[in-house]
Order: C-alpha cells, then sequence, then structure tokens
C-alpha cells in the first residue's frame, strides 16, 4: 500500500474528483478526512469508504470561510493526530456555464470563483502546514487547470484562479522544502464531473461531441483517471518532484 496508515484531507471529496481520490487513497491505506459543503455527499462518501475497509471522518466545511477551515483541520488533528497529504480539490462552479464576456461578468461572480478556488487553496494549505511542520513531512497537492496554463475565452474568473493556484503551489514548493514539505498541482481539462456539467445538470451528447474533438485522445476524462495523478504525487513515488503541474489532460496543451 503506497499510503499506509497516512492521513489525507480531501476538500471537496463528497463527489467528482474528491470523491474518487478519497476512494484510492483509502484503498492504498490512507486515513481520511474529507472536507464538503454538501453534508448528504460527505457521508455518503465516508461511508463507500468504509464499505471497502477503510477509516474515514467527514468536516462541514466552506473552504473560503478561514474559521470553518480552521475548525475542520482542528477536527482532523483530533482524530487522527497529524495530517500527511492535503489535496486541495474543492471549488465551485461557473454558472451560468455559458461564455461570459470580461465586460459582462458580475463583480460577484468574480468573487465567488476566485474565493473558492484560489482562496479556498490558500487557507486550506496555512492551516494544514501548521501541523506538517511540526511533523517537518507533508505533501500538498492542488488541482489546477488547463485555464491556469493556457488562455481560454470567457472564463476569466475561472482561469485567473487556476493560474494563481499553478503560482502558489511554486511558491509553496520552495518555501516549505526546508520543512520536508512538498507541493505539485495536477492540471485536468475536461472531466466527467458534477460540478463540470452545469452542477450536476447534466450536457447532451453534442456538447460533450463538440468538447472531446478540442482533446488530442478525443474524449473527456473520467474523475478516476485524474485521482491517479494526484496518488502518485502524493506517494513517495514522486519524493523528488515539488514545484510541478502535471497536465492530465488527453494531449490539450501539448497542440
Amino acid at each position: 500500500m503506497r499510503l499506509k496508515d497516512r492521513v489525507a484531507v480531501i476538500t471537496g471529496g463528497g463527489s467528482g474528483i474528491g470523491k474518487a481520490t478519497a476512494l484510492l487513497f483509502a484503498k492504498e491505506g490512507a486515513k481520511i478526512a474529507i472536507f464538503e459543503i454538501a453534508e448528504d455527499n460527505a457521508r455518503e462518501a465516508v461511508k463507500e469508504v468504509e464499505a471497502e475497509g477503510g477509516t474515514a471522518i467527514y468536516a462541514l466545511a466552506n473552504v473560503a470561510s478561514e474559521s470553518e477551515v480552521e475548525v475542520g483541520v482542528q477536527k482532523v488533528i483530533d482524530t487522527f493526530g497529524r495530517i500527511d497529504i492535503l489535496f486541495n480539490n474543492a471549488g465551485a462552479h461557473r454558472y451560468p456555464h455559458t461564455s461570459t464576456p470580461i465586460d459582462e461578468l458580475p463583480e460577484s461572480e468574480w468573487d465567488r470563483i476566485v474565493d473558492s478556488h484560489l482562496k479556498g487553496c490558500f487557507l486550506c494549505s496555512k492551516h494544514a502546514v501548521r501541523q506538517m511542520k511540526k511533523q517537518k513531512s507533508g505533501v500538498i497537492v492542488n488541482i489546477a487547470s488547463i485555464s491556469g496554463l493556457v488562455g481560454i475565452p470567457y472564463v476569466h474568473n475561472y482561469g485567473a484562479a487556476k493560474h494563481g493556484i499553478i503560482g502558489l503551489t511554486k511558491e509553496l514548493a520552495v518555501e516549505l522544502a526546508d520543512f520536508g514539505i512538498r507541493a505539485n498541482a495536477v492540471a485536468p481539462a475536461s472531466v466527467d464531473t458534477p460540478m463540470r456539467w452545469h452542477g450536476g445538470k447534466g450536457i447532451s451528447d453534442e456538447v460533450r461531441a463538440e468538447i472531446s474533438r478540442t482533446i488530442p485522445l478525443k474524449r473527456i476524462a473520467q474523475p478516476e483517471e485524474i485521482a491517479q495523478g494526484v496518488l502518485y504525487l502524493a506517494s513517495d513515488e514522486s519524493s523528488f518532484v515539488t514545484g510541478a503541474v502535471l497536465p492530465i489532460d488527453g494531449g490539450y496543451v501539448a497542440q
């Protein structure tokens, strides 16, 4: 088992990539702590981990709220005594999902997306790192996006947040290396998750085909495929990797 007895905090772990990662990490021996705003999703994810023989807890936390993050991190420490892995995965979906020109984007939408993705990544890292420094070990994996590697029209708030996460990842990697803490990011293309598709409302076959045509491998990723990349970066297999961004994008950014 690649993560035997390690404690992994997974934000947004109740669905999509977060849930797939929680299940994979549990199979690899990790104890799981899920941060979620949707309690039903959190409870179900914990049940699924336990059904596979794993150990899991959850904390209700909006990652854009420092007080809620602080309470959640303390719950993990009180329960498990340490934090070995932080997977900053949580984020809000863009709504409306259709393209919005920069001159029509409401300030509230900018704040909502940037806070849930970038600010959430900062706050969770801030409080988890305090424990990791005491241990002199730890791994942070942040979820970025191809939108953080290239320019994509009409996703200003999301793209800015993901570019910011990549920058923060590199800063953390350099700053925390002396404490034995590594920080990396994954950058997926389109993934078949509820958040990706209009907050869970589904997607037409036509739109799915249109998106697939933009990807060299001609399909959309599954959450489990992203989870495998996160596992690599969280495990000792990547022990000399820090400050890196791993595209998991079917070749999108290679074009």
